[in-house]
């Protein structure tokens, strides 16, 4: 009888851990700053809220200095600052992804910059795309080494803890719920392996225009 009673005990704990856990999730809230707020101040000099840093690429012009550099600039390869802006976005959050999530996101946004240039366009662009991916893939394998030598995930994960302290400490903050997904909800449905997959779940985002309806399946 005491193992049935500890195997019930058990499932209550489970179920009353994912409720709170789908309540907590539910109940997300935004977190906001007054306009007048200095967010730079405190030695933020490059914050963007909520993001503790988003800079240039700096560090990856200096290693890509020199007689490459000068390659490149013949070339007239494309800025990379918006791609370098989606890693620091990655790594100074509150989200908690891994350093591979958004390395692999900063890769991504910077194929995106080389195919926008030289996309279309004659043989010399084409010449031009192979060597700016090229170029973009050496620097993504640059940053996912020194991300692992230098720990700078750890180290930018800890600045914006700093960050969001100075934020509440000197900014009047304020609490509101994440945008609401487009109306009305999309009626799809499809069968797969997992059973009935309907697109039927909001996913809410403290951006707007970024919440959107995701699917999820309920099994055979």
């Amino acid at each position: 009888m005491a193992p049935a009673i500890r195997n019930l005990g058990f499932a209550v704990l489970l179920v009353v851990g994912l409720i709170v856990c789908s309540t907590a999730v539910s109940a997300k809230q935004c977190i906001s700053v007054a306009p007048g707020c200095d967010t730079k101040g405190g030695g933020w000099n490059e914050a963007e809220f909520p993001h503790a840093r988003v800079g240039a690429c700096d560090y990856f012009e200096t290693i890509f200095e020199g007689v490459s550099g000068q390659l490149l600039y013949a070339l007239s390869l494309p800025d990379l600052t918006p791609a370098c802006k989606v890693h620091d976005r990655c790594y100074y959050s509150n989200l908690e992804e891994s350093a591979d999530v958004c390395n692999r996101r900063f890769f991504d946004a910077m194929l995106v910059i080389c195919q926008e240039k030289f996309g279309e366009g004659d043989a010399l662009g084409e010449m031009r795309l192979r060597a700016c991916t090229t170029w973009v893939a050496e620097i993504a394998e640059a940053v996912h080494a020194a991300a692992g030598r230098d720990e700078n995930l750890p180290r930018a994960r800890a600045s914006q803890k700093d960050y969001m302290k100075y934020i509440k400490k000197s900014c009047r903050t304020k609490s509101w719920d994440p945008y609401p997904c487009a109306e009305p909800a999309p009626d799809e449905c499809r069968q797969t392996d997992a059973g009935t997959c309907c697109r039927n779940r909001c996913a809410r985002s403290c951006t707007q225009g970024e919440s959107r309806w995701e699917w999820q399946c309920s099994g055979r």
